[in-house]
C-alpha cells in the first residue's frame, strides 16, 4: 500500500509542477502580447507627433509667407514716388479720387468681373450704380 501511496504522491507532485509551469507559460505569453501592443501604441504616437509637427510647420510657413507678402506690399506702397503706387491703400482709406492723370505713370488697363444687382426698389433713379463725374 505504501508503494501505491508513493506513486499517487509522485503523480500529484508532477501534476502540480506541470500546472505551475503552464500558468507561468501563459503569463509569459500574455506579457509578450502586452509588449507588442505597447510597442504598436508607441509607434502610432510617434507617427501622430510627426504628423502634428508637419502640419504645424506648414501652418507656420503659410503664416510667415502671408506676413512677408503683406510687409512687401506695405514697403512698396510707402516707397512709391506718386499716388498711383499708393492707389490701393488710398482707395481703401477713401483719400484719393481716381481719375485720368493720377500720378506720372500710366495705370494701364485691367479687366473687372463682378455681379450687379438691381436695387430699383430703394433707388429708382439709380437702380444699378451711381455715376459721379469729377472735374
Amino acid at each position: 500500500m505504501s508503494s501505491l501511496l508513493t506513486q499517487i504522491m509522485v503523480a500529484v507532485g508532477i501534476f502540480v509542477a506541470g500546472a505551475a509551469f503552464g500558468i507561468k507559460w501563459h503569463a509569459g505569453q500574455d506579457a509578450i502580447a502586452e509588449n507588442q501592443r505597447l510597442e504598436q501604441v508607441r509607434i502610432q504616437a510617434a507617427a501622430h507627433r510627426a504628423d502634428e509637427r508637419r502640419q504645424s510647420t506648414q501652418v507656420i510657413g503659410a503664416l510667415n509667407a502671408q506676413t512677408k507678402r503683406t510687409q512687401a506690399a506695405q514697403v512698396a506702397a510707402a516707397a512709391a514716388s506718386d499716388a498711383s503706387g499708393r492707389l490701393r491703400d488710398d482707395l481703401a482709406d477713401g483719400g484719393v479720387d481716381v481719375h485720368e492723370g493720377v500720378g506720372a505713370r500710366d495705370l494701364g488697363e485691367f479687366d473687372l468681373a463682378g455681379k450687379v444687382f438691381d436695387d430699383s426698389a430703394n433707388h429708382a433713379s439709380e437702380p444699378y450704380y451711381r455715376l459721379t463725374k469729377r472735374p
